[in-house]
């Protein structure tokens, strides 16, 4: 495995554990080390005059990530924080929707698989809104925005599956979902009811999508 993921994994454990034990000095600590790490591992050998628009779109995506992040740890301070890391990590969403659509050969997709997937996230998605909604409030229309470029993502990512490698399409795919899973805890923890460990699962999920995403993407070099 390449020094700089496991890195990234090694800091990775000390935040969930942080998130455990209750050290939010140390949640403090480590969390804007993530993303600059997987940046760090995305940008090895790439030639920064030669970069593909996946390519900077992803860098753009890393960051933006990076800068949500960061944003986050301060989001109980008052609303308006915790609006603009929802407008960050929006901007972060279009970047992956990009980056799908971009290798996306609709012409070349089973129908049956197009409305099968587009199905399934729309139902997805519609089912996180049902339970959300009544508890919303002012929040209904950033939601409903959030949800769907959520959804938009997981059905851009899904319909790559025939332009991918089997290994890159699976682990991009996975990322994804791992990545609407944190969302969707992260909603439910925040708008319905809290649950146990709630942050320690949101970090993992949220971690672990990010790193399968950018390997998938680093993966692909020749467009």
């Amino acid at each position: 495995m390449n020094s700089k993921l496991i890195i990234f994994i090694v800091i990775s454990a000390v935040h969930l554990v942080a998130h455990l034990m209750a050290f939010q000095w140390l949640v403090f600590i480590t969390k804007p080390l993530l993303m600059p790490i997987l940046l760090w591992y995305f940008t090895e050998g790439l030639s920064f005059g030669k970069l593909t628009l996946i390519q900077k779109r992803m860098i753009t995506a890393l960051t933006l990530a990076w800068i949500g992040d960061i944003v986050n740890l301060y989001s109980q301070i008052n609303h308006w924080i915790f609006m603009a890391g929802v407008i960050i990590f929006l901007a972060m969403q279009i970047m992956y929707i990009i980056i799908c659509f971009y290798l996306i050969r609709f012409k070349q997709i089973n129908q049956l698989y197009f409305i099968f997937s587009t199905l399934l996230f729309i139902a997805y998605g519609s089912a996180l809104l049902w339970i959300l909604l009544p508890h919303l409030n002012e929040l209904t229309i950033p939601v409903l925005i959030y949800a769907s470029a959520l959804t938009l993502t997981g059905i851009a990512s899904a319909l790559t599956k025939d332009q991918l490698p089997r290994n890159v399409f699976y682990c991009l795919l996975t990322g994804t979902l791992l990545y609407m899973t944190t969302d969707s805890l992260d909603a439910i923890n925040n708008f319905k009811a809290s649950f146990p460990y709630a942050a320690f699962w949101i970090a993992l999920t949220y971690l672990s999508a990010q790193m399968l995403i950018t390997i998938a993407v680093k993966k692909i070099k020749t467009i």
